[in-house]
């Protein structure tokens, strides 16, 4: 690994009025839980499981297009919607400003021990105002999106990498550039470590203190 760029949440959508809790509750329910060979798919599953669902025994498990699935939640033609996406997800945003809608909360602790157990995921919250209707950050979970290297690639070249893609973002500004952060950039990394990154956090690090 490289260094992990931008954090994709996983978004669990329901309806405002919705009942469900926590993941648990999904069981039986219809769910629309990310496209065939998806990561959303792949991180939706292994929530499921965790939380003792069994995905077979869901009474519709819809594999669609995710904002086909948005509009079948709003339509009430679905229970739930599972996605993982960088915030603000658009269009959940358009969703959420054309019916009332929710994200369900996945408490501190309860992350914590999922983060634990299910490889790759790490606690985080979605904040305040990111959606509509949304007025308290929403604790939850989230994949990192990794830059990777093959391990003979230069150590020199890794790190040119680095400050080039670290100096450009903060040109840019922005959204971009707050979500990429040299603080975050080995958080939720299960692969082993490139060393020029290494290298180059390591000097990060040092000049921070």
């Amino acid at each position: 690994a490289v260094a992990g760029l931008v954090p994709e949440v996983v978004h669990v959508v329901l309806p405002a009025d919705s009942t469900v809790a926590s993941l648990a509750d999904l069981a039986g329910l219809r769910v629309a839980a990310g496209t065939p060979e998806s990561g959303s798919r792949h991180t939706a599953l292994r929530l499921l499981a965790h939380a003792g669902v069994d995905a077979d025994e869901l009474e519709e498990q819809y594999q669609g297009d995710p904002t086909d699935a948005l509009d079948r939640l709003a339509a009430g033609e679905l229970d739930a919607v599972i996605e993982v996406a960088s915030p603000p997800w658009t269009q959940l945003q358009a969703a959420a400003r054309a019916t009332p809608l929710r994200l369900l909360q996945i408490d501190a602790e309860t992350a914590e021990r999922i983060a634990a157990e299910v490889h790759g995921l790490v606690p985080l919250s979605v904040p305040a105002r990111t959606y509509p209707g949304q007025d308290a950050a929403v604790p939850t979970l989230a994949a990192t999106a990794l830059l990777v290297a093959r391990s003979d690639v230069a150590d020199a070249t890794v790190e040119a990498t680095l400050e080039l893609l670290y100096a450009a973002a903060a040109e840019r500004g922005g959204v971009p550039a707050a979500r990429l952060s040299k603080e975050r950039a080995r958080t939720g990394i299960t692969i082993p470590m490139h060393d020029g990154a290494s290298q180059f956090f390591g000097r990060t690090a040092e000049a921070r203190q």
